[in-house]
């Protein structure tokens, strides 16, 4: 006798969505890795390389190829014929403009490209030269980490220049609404930050630049005025780095702001012997660890059997917490992983089994986005890694 469940509860997969919950996009040649964000209108804008072309693919709100959009779902951008697409990431502006940002070319070669998108999939010629901005940051390879907008349309870019073994530089840009550098920021539109690691970028409401990573194994958090210059009312000139106890290395790999100014930060925490454990983080505007989450200090988090990452955060209109990421196990099997947190760090267990939720797409499974629909709904997109045609793999929950 089978018994089946008679209702849906908090994390299990959308029926209504996909084959069961789930959407696995990969194309007919060649992989597709990039990265995945949620429309006004519910559909789901894709960004991502596949050889010399930047390939752009909506998704209807049911999880179908939108036909409306290119050629049966699916538009292509070439930069430079026969010259590698490395890496793009994704950020959409509240109009559903996007601007696509990323690396071309071989390695130690790789130079930085910007595109704007408008809704359609076109580029937009009003922006630096037909919709394209390329910068070759100076001596060394260009790596691209971060887009952000702010509400003036600046744009506000985090990439690495590399020139060799430990020797490299993490770079804040920023361009006008055009696609110019801005020279009201730093000397030249750019600072050099030195030797730490962005992964996230939020913009302020008062336009000061909040900036999340890692620096020598340790928790960084970094605050600039809108000139560029770091803000001295923030840490230490500008600086907050958060030692987590008894691991060897851990790092922030998203952050998102609260309504009430506080800071969630989720990332990594490297155990010796014991692997990747995720990690969870809250802040006050001023860079102080919020007492009143986990105690006043970092959650690292273990499942038995996996290693696991956080690579995503959002926040519900509740002030619960959605973290997304992977959980590696033992067989050399990896799921997109959720993990639902109550506003003051404790797991909610109403979310999925002891507040997780892991999600089998049929390959290594590494959730890298999530957000939120306007119903709380959640969305969560990632990498699908050893298909046939590496691609793009979506997921919805209900909340």
């Amino acid at each position: 006798m089978t018994t089946q469940k008679a209702t849906k509860a908090a994390g299990d997969l959308d029926p209504s969505f996909g084959d069961g919950g789930t959407v696995v996009f990969t194309l007919a040649q060649g992989s597709f890795l990039g990265a995945s964000k949620l429309l006004s209108d519910g559909k789901i804008f894709s960004a991502g390389a596949n050889a010399d072309d930047v390939v752009l693919v909506r998704h209807l709100s049911n999880g179908d190829l939108d036909d409306s959009f290119g050629e049966h779902g699916i538009t292509r951008i070439k930069l430079f014929p026969g010259v590698r697409i490395a890496k793009v990431v994704l950020n959409l502006q509240p109009n559903d403009h996007a601007f696509v940002f990323g690396s071309v070319g071989e390695k130690l070669e790789a130079i930085l490209f910007l595109l704007r998108i408008l809704p359609d999939g076109t580029l937009d010629t009003r922006f630096g030269m037909k919709g394209r901005v390329i910068i070759n940051l100076p001596e060394g390879e260009n790596i691209a980490h971060v887009v952000a907008v702010q509400p003036d349309g600046k744009i506000v870019l985090v990439a690495r220049v590399v020139r060799g073994y430990e020797n490299y530089d993490e770079v804040l840009l920023r361009l006008d609404s055009k696609g110019e550098l801005d020279l009201t920021f730093g000397e030249t539109g750019m600072v050099f930050v030195g030797k730490v690691h962005f992964s996230s970028l939020i913009v302020l409401p008062d336009d000061r630049l909040l900036f999340a990573g890692a620096k020598k194994g340790a928790l960084l958090f970094a605050r600039y005025l809108s000139d560029g210059r770091p803000d001295p009312s923030f840490g230490e000139e500008g600086v907050v780095t958060i030692e987590v106890s008894q691991v060897q290395f851990a790092q922030i790999l998203a952050a998102e702001r609260q309504r009430d100014g506080k800071i969630v930060a989720v990332g990594s925490a490297e155990i010796e012997s014991k692997g990747a454990h995720a990690l969870i983080a809250r802040i006050n505007p001023d860079g102080s660890l919020d007492e009143t989450f986990h105690h006043g200090t970092p959650a690292v988090i273990g499942f038995q059997g996996y290693e696991v990452q956080n690579h995503a955060v959002a926040i519900q209109s509740d002030n619960k917490i959605i973290a997304a990421g992977s959980s590696l196990g033992t067989e050399k099997t990896a799921n997109f992983t959720l993990m639902r947190f109550l506003p003051n760090g404790a797991p909610d267990l109403e979310f999925g089994l002891h507040g997780r939720v892991m999600t089998d797409l049929g390959g290594l499974d590494l959730a890298r986005s999530v957000s939120l629909q306007a119903d709380g709904k959640i969305v969560a997109s990632g990498w699908i890694l050893g298909l046939p045609g590496t691609g793009v793999g979506i997921a919805r929950y209900l909340s």
